[in-house]
């Protein structure tokens, strides 16, 4: 008969999840901020409670598996699409099974020592400070991994970005960004974060920030505008931002509905890259 004791089983079980979504969120270069991932592992360390179900049918177990999974996502990351959630939910997934193969592996835990409770539910009977303990050498060895496979991906690569806006024309060169970025809200449009510059270089362009044309149906008031919320390390805010009639990425035109929102902080790098994208967009 094991005994479980239940403020031991929270307490180790918000450590090892906190640690799981910082893994997610340095895989996937998210902007989610530490405080909302502590906030997450301690909501979600109570479905460890679960546990103490009565038996349930195989079905209704795996079902109420799957339904912890998404929500732990959810409550961590938001919701920025379909493809960026499976995206984190895989990896969130793999990065469940990787720590505890690497804490059996290491700790090489005896197999009687591993217990199946109710409905399928795992429980390791070990230290909860050697629990934590290999927590964090897995933690370090995923990022080891990480940081040693790492290659050129489509961060490094820079496009040539060409946006049509009632008769106006933008060029200008920007990067992928792979934290799922931005979406338009209410469409789910992916968006190009743009430098406030990029509008400043042409005369049909500065009339898009302020100036008057005929051609360019962009004045703050305009329906035109919509207004994107967005959430980064440093805070949160509101981004202006305008549908595009036609975006090509690298000469070619993209097919996607495309939101191109104005940043009034510098995004100009090394690369002279002036823009963002999200990460639908290139594929």
């Amino acid at each position: 008969m094991i005994t479980i004791y239940v403020d031991v089983l929270i307490c180790v079980n918000f450590f090892v999840n906190y640690f799981i979504l910082l893994c997610v969120k340095k895989f996937l270069s998210l902007n989610t901020k530490n405080s909302r991932l502590i906030i997450c592992a301690g909501i979600t360390s109570l479905f460890s409670l679960l546990i103490f179900l009565p038996p349930l049918s195989p079905v209704i177990s795996f079902l109420l598996k799957v339904l912890c999974s998404v929500a732990t996502v959810l409550i961590s990351f938001g919701y920025s699409g379909k493809r960026c959630f499976i995206r984190q939910i895989a990896v969130f997934l793999l990065t469940n099974i990787g720590f505890c193969g690497i804490i059996l592996l290491i700790s090489g835990i005896s197999i009687n020592k591993i217990s199946v409770v109710n409905n399928d539910w795992i429980y390791i009977n070990m230290s909860p400070v050697v629990f934590i303990f290999l927590t964090l050498i897995c933690y370090f060895v995923f990022r080891f991994i990480q940081i040693v496979t790492k290659h050129k991906t489509e961060n490094d690569i820079i496009h040539k970005i060409r946006v049509k806006k009632s008769g106006c024309f933008w060029e200008f060169f920007g990067k992928t960004d792979t934290g799922c970025s931005l979406y338009e809200p209410f469409s789910g449009s992916p968006v190009i974060i743009a430098d406030a510059e990029v509008f400043q270089k042409k005369q049909t362009a500065s009339a898009f920030i302020g100036g008057d044309t005929n051609n360019c149906q962009t004045e703050e008031n305009s329906p035109a505008f919509r207004v994107i919320p967005f959430e980064t390390l440093s805070g949160e805010g509101f981004l202006k931002a305008f549908k595009a009639d036609e975006v090509y990425i690298d000469g070619k035109k993209s097919e996607k509905e495309i939101y191109i929102a104005i940043s009034e902080g510098k995004i100009k790098d090394k690369d002279s890259a002036m823009a963002l994208l999200n990460h639908d967009i290139v594929e």
